[in-house]
């Protein structure tokens, strides 16, 4: 299900600085359509030329804002706000697909209610391993989603077992903590989750950072089991290891994710 590539993805500067055309004036933009115009049919083979595609090389990318951490239960996990780069680290359980409009399995098999969707059951794909090589399976699913409510639902597994201490402060912790009563492993490849009410919308909180499942083994060695170390401060914040097609080479605050 991973793969180990090659590229470096860059996450940098600002996004004028990758929309560079969209930041200019008025009168600029006026002089640039009339210089298009005139120019237009003596470009008109060159812009329609097909590239060859090649293997790796270096991709550089402006974003808005600068990510807190990889963390899924330490980065807001917005769009623009570390969800980009933590869905290439560990990809998601589920997917939007445009084209049938629908919230679609990724690394899931299926995403399955019962009638009033109060229990939903993950079946996992197969054969899908971290990039530490450790099985992502329905333990691993278990403990990655159980981090967004612990501390905020009785029962749970301790934050210090979690390396979620001291609780789950970014946005998945209010609906997740509003829905989400219980974990249940069936078996290795599936996973039964109980609700405090109905809840439809399940599939699409696992296309977002409840859905990016951090390696257990990877989290629990980077980080001791006791309160003092909290999600932010742990180092796996800043070197994760997930299931996705893009392992972390380093993470410079206010410079770079490479």
């Amino acid at each position: 299900m991973h793969m180990r590539l090659s590229k470096k993805v860059w996450i940098v500067g600002a996004a004028c600085a990758l929309l560079a055309a969209s930041c200019g004036d008025d009168a600029d933009d006026d002089a640039g359509a009339a210089a298009s115009g005139a120019t237009s049919g003596a470009t008109a083979a060159a812009t329609t030329t097909t590239a060859v595609p090649v293997t790796g090389g270096v991709l550089t990318v402006g974003t808005y804002q600068e990510t807190l951490g990889l963390d899924p239960i330490v980065s807001t996990g917005g769009g623009i706000t570390g969800s980009n780069e933590m869905a290439a680290i560990y990809d998601t359980i589920t997917r939007w697909d445009p084209v049938s409009n629908a919230y679609l399995p990724r690394t899931a098999e299926s995403v399955t209610p019962n009638a009033d969707f109060t229990e939903w059951t993950v079946k996992i794909r197969t054969g899908i391993k971290f990039t530490d090589n450790t099985d992502y399976d329905a333990e691993a699913v278990k403990f990655g989603v159980e981090r967004h409510i612990s501390g905020l639902v009785a029962g749970v597994t301790a934050c210090e077992e979690l390396r979620a201490c001291p609780r789950n402060t970014v946005q998945t912790g209010g609906y997740m903590g509003a829905n989400l009563k219980s974990i249940q492993v069936v078996d290795k490849l599936t996973v039964k989750f109980m609700m405090s009410q109905s809840f439809p919308s399940f599939p699409a909180t696992l296309a977002a950072a409840p859905g990016m499942i951090p390696s257990p083994t990877a989290m629990k060695a980077a980080c001791p089991a006791d309160k003092a170390t909290t999600a932010a401060t742990c180092s796996f914040n800043l070197k994760p290891v997930g299931a996705g097609p893009f392992v972390i080479e380093s993470f410079n605050k206010n410079e770079s994710i490479t």
